[in-house]
């Protein structure tokens, strides 16, 4: 738990002293001696004022791979603010945070999953001050009646609560979040939390121990005008598992679920921002999917009719703990549905049996596993 801050204040003098000095002073002005000084108490702060504002799609539900429905984060100043809320904020929420005074107020990210896209909001009721901490209750709430058609997806409402104070502000919080299930889970959370998962306990696999048991021969496609996808980066730039910055911090993590997988089944590959700031890469399609071959590693897809793959040059903004996830069937159809080029790119011969890499390009990072 991190300290609370108190506004600084002079301690009284010692009672016995003050009592020995009470006969020489007299009749002395209230506060000459330190003892009658109302400014000698240190006075702990008051909240005066809580404000609260919808902040959607800013919440980190699932960042460390949990099974969590709810997240807190507190936010003591504008540095911190930036790094957790990053720059996807609505315009009413951007102003929000802007007109935050971080001398006199702290800011709370709160967060439920839901379970479809009629929870559009998270309601917040009783913010109070207990114990040195910013407590609250607030609960994922639904528009519409029961005849409202409600998108089939997993929704996670948000709502940054701004906490004011007279005094230096209190920077420990404990709020019961409510999810869009009915579950409720009780939070707590301090401003010294990091933003981004340790690497430790990042869900996931980078690769598997040793040399594969299958390498396959060169693949070769019966179609003449079939290219094969070419790779979007340089061998020695590339990373296993994590990338780092020019200090060799680490930046991003790339993580597989599964270390060996069989023909049609789904393997997930997720790249988690894991720094303490928003950062940036290219955009989602930008991979090689490639088999160890006896010619080296080479990519399974390819254009059939021999025609450039063209992909956008456009930067990603990532908050901590944020990044992408890949959902790839392990099928000649699988491995391009959904890819911005899928129309373009096919599997020639098919996917043989070995050890597999999927090697994001900007930053560049991979991981491996096998397919039997």
């Amino acid at each position: 738990m991190s300290p609370t801050s108190r506004r600084t204040a002079l301690r009284l003098g010692g009672a016995s002293l003050a009592a020995a000095l009470a006969g020489c002073i007299g009749n002395a002005a209230p506060g000459s001696d330190g003892s009658d000084d109302p400014s000698d108490t240190d006075e702990p702060p008051e909240l005066v004022n809580s404000e609260v504002q919808q902040a959607p799609s800013v919440g980190r539900i699932g960042w460390d791979g949990g099974e969590t429905t709810a997240d807190l984060v507190v936010i003591d100043s504008r540095e911190r603010a930036d790094a957790a809320l990053g720059s996807g904020l609505s315009d009413p929420a951007r102003r929000f945070v802007g007109n935050t005074d971080f001398g006199s107020s702290t800011l709370l990210l709160v967060t439920a999953a839901a379970p479809n896209g009629c929870y559009r909001e998270l309601t917040v009721n009783e913010v109070a001050l207990a114990d040195g901490a910013v407590t609250a209750d607030a609960q994922a709430a639904t528009e519409g009646d029961e005849n409202t058609m409600c998108t089939q997806a997993i929704t996670y409402p948000s709502a940054l609560i701004r906490a004011t104070f007279d005094g230096d502000p209190v920077t420990e919080a404990r709020v019961a979040v409510t999810d869009g299930w009915g579950e409720t889970t009780e939070l707590s959370a301090t401003a010294q939390d990091p933003l981004a998962p340790d690497l430790e306990s990042l869900p996931g696999h980078v690769r598997p121990d040793g040399e594969p048991e299958t390498v396959p021969a060169a693949l070769s496609c019966e179609n003449d005008d079939f290219a094969r996808h070419g790779t979007g980066f340089e061998e020695g730039e590339l990373s296993w598992g994590e990338a780092t910055d020019d200090r060799g911090e680490p930046t991003f993590a790339l993580r597989v679920d599964e270390l060996a997988a069989d023909p049609g089944d789904e393997v997930v590959v997720t790249l988690t921002n894991v720094s303490e700031a928003e950062r940036h890469t290219g955009n989602r399609y930008k991979y090689n999917l490639q088999v160890r071959t006896e010619a080296g590693w080479q990519d399974v897809r390819g254009s059939p009719d021999g025609s450039p793959l063209e992909y956008t040059d456009e930067a990603v903004s990532h908050a901590p703990g944020e990044g992408f996830e890949w959902r790839l069937p392990m099928s000649a159809d699988g491995v391009v549905e959904g890819h911005v080029n899928e129309r373009s790119l096919a599997v020639c011969p098919g996917l043989p049996a070995g050890r597999y890499r999927f090697a994001f390009w900007e930053p560049a990072v991979a991981v491996a596993f096998d397919l039997r």
